[in-house]
């Protein structure tokens, strides 16, 4: 387990990546979100997950992470 935190971006910037289209083999991937929001590509499903959601990323289906809003950030 660990916790990071992503910068975010300007309003109407595009979210930076921060992590493009990947695939694990071994394991699944998880997250929950504890501030702003986060954005997922899993598989062909596009997730903006926000405060206490959960997101899971089973192997071996593609996933993608971008960046959260800053206006997202300030007012969680």
């Amino acid at each position: 387990m660990a916790e990071w935190t992503a910068e975010g971006c300007t309003a109407g910037a595009e979210p930076m990546k921060i992590a493009p289209l990947h695939i694990h083999h071994e394991d699944d991937e998880a997250w929950y979100i504890l501030k702003g929001t986060l954005g997922f590509q899993i598989g062909e499903q596009v997730i903006e997950a926000k405060v206490g959601d959960a997101v899971i990323a089973p192997r071996p289906i593609p996933t993608g992470i971008r960046g959260r809003r800053k206006q997202d950030i300030s007012s969680s």
